[in-house]
């Protein structure tokens, strides 16, 4: 059973509505379980591979041993509400690691256990946060006979 979910991102949430429809999400979320996010600072460097490699160091520092790491990438595999719900359930801690403006490196990419796309769209970081917010709460309300997901 699902008891903790752990989202890095890198980048911050520049805009005063990603933190309203987040303040939201989280709150309907805490009766399911936990969400902690952890917001790691885009790189200054000019050379792209120099941002996405400081960015990765900063990223595996934030990685929990014992939790399922799960990539959200366009290249991943797509899944409907209903199979995410049952795939997230199937592990009891879950971190999520959502790219910046340059997506991420290779290195971090393998290191998942899954790579998984929200659409074959690319978002900007703190809208594809918004997208899983609301899919892992899509998830809670089907695992558990809410009307949410109709």
């Amino acid at each position: 059973m699902l008891r903790e979910v752990k989202i890095i991102q890198v980048g911050r949430d520049k805009f005063k509505y990603v933190n309203l429809i987040k303040s939201d999400y989280l709150e309907r979320l805490e009766h399911y379980f936990t969400v902690n996010e952890v917001i790691i600072k885009e790189s200054r460097f000019n050379e792209k591979i120099k941002r996405l490699r400081e960015e990765a160091v900063e990223i595996k520092k934030r990685i929990k041993k014992n939790s399922t790491l799960i990539i959200l990438s366009p290249e991943g595999t797509e899944m409907d509400s209903m199979k995410f719900s049952k795939f997230i359930y199937r592990f009891p801690s879950i971190t999520f690691i959502i790219g910046g403006s340059d997506g991420l490196c290779e290195e971090i990419k393998s290191a998942g256990d899954y790579i998984i796309s929200l659409s074959k769209m690319t978002f900007p970081h703190h809208l594809a946060k918004i997208l899983l917010l609301e899919q892992l709460y899509r998830a809670a309300s089907i695992k558990h006979n809410r009307k949410y997901h109709k």
